[in-house]
């Protein structure tokens, strides 16, 4: 099993896309892809992760947070599956 714990973002997968989001709604721009010129709304991606990375803006500009902060998630939605769907 491999792990790859990097406090950067990485440009792979949807990484860098949900935390732009998340920093757009913290800064009152709303759901925009402020990484573009035009700041489109976007529609092709759900707003509870965003928002939920929202909150890590707050405290810093860093994406080490967030980064830790998704880790924790996953691993408490892993052992409640455990215990969701053991036979």
């Amino acid at each position: 099993m491999g792990i790859q714990f990097s406090p950067t973002i990485s440009t792979n997968g949807d990484d860098a896309v949900y935390y732009i989001l998340g920093k757009s709604l913290a800064s009152g721009q709303g759901y925009h892809d402020i990484h573009l010129v035009h700041s489109p709304v976007t529609s092709s991606y759900p707003v509870v992760f965003p928002a939920f990375l929202a909150i890590t803006h707050f405290f810093t500009d860093t994406p080490l947070l967030a980064k830790i902060l998704t880790m924790c998630l996953g691993c408490l939605l892993t052992l409640a599956s455990l215990y969701l769907f053991r036979i």
